[in-house]
């Protein structure tokens, strides 16, 4: 149940072991989350949780998946960088009445603040940086590339909160004609009749949403069937 994990695969994000503890289906199981922007997870392990880590930690060895992940990370580095250089706020010591201070932030694109206490000043500042590097990442993510479909798909698959995104492999007893690939799974049902249907499919995480979108879209033009 111990191991090092490795980094998400598809974002770079830090990845971090979790035990459900929510009353449910999923209670007392163990999954590895993405705590980075795509909030990639694996699947739900129960019993001896033996497998959890190394599940999560293989990683395809193909030319293609490690040119895909770097333009990943080399598109979020750029874009949070961009993010940071374009961020600017003033924030100062504009009143001192009977020791009473009033610090007045002013930003660009929002209406100015006034704050008696200067560390809710800067959590507002905080929070406005993280939302501004996020909506630079959504952006540079859901430029044009090179496969059909793909514009737009990470920024889609952010905003459906009923999917996952986890990488098989097939164990003992698992039909002979599976293979190692990414897959999204869809959530339905009520909390204590969970099911999860793939959707997606693909050799690399963006190949898989893709897909993923293509299904649930024509499902929808179909008749709402995903």
């Amino acid at each position: 149940m111990s191991g090092e994990l490795l980094p998400c695969p598809f974002c770079g994000g830090e990845a971090k072991r979790v035990t459900i503890e929510e009353k449910g289906d999923n209670f007392g199981g163990d999954v590895i989350a993405c705590t980075g922007i795509c909030g990639a997870s694996s699947h739900v392990e129960f019993g001896r949780k033996e497998n959890l880590v190394s599940l999560w930690n293989t990683r395809m060895t193909t030319q293609q998946d490690s040119v895909d992940v770097e333009r990943l990370r080399a598109a979020i580095t750029d874009a949070i960088g961009k993010a940071d250089a374009a961020f600017g706020y003033s924030f100062n010591l504009t009143r001192l009445v009977d020791g009473e201070e009033t610090h007045t932030l002013t930003m660009p694109g929002h209406d100015r603040v006034d704050f008696d206490d200067r560390d809710e000043g800067y959590a507002l500042i905080a929070e406005r940086r993280n939302r501004a590097r996020a909506d630079a990442v959504l952006t540079a993510l859901s430029l044009p590339i090179t496969q059909r479909d793909e514009q737009g798909a990470m920024a889609w698959f952010g905003s459906q909160r009923r999917l996952s995104l986890f990488f098989y492999s097939p164990m003992y007893g698992d039909d002979d004609d599976q293979s190692e690939e990414w897959r999204v799974q869809r959530e339905s049902g009520p909390i204590n009749d969970r099911e999860w249907d793939t959707v997606g499919r693909g050799n690399t995480p963006l190949a898989a949403i893709c897909a993923a979108r293509l299904s649930i879209e024509q499902g929808d033009q179909d008749g709402g069937e995903g």
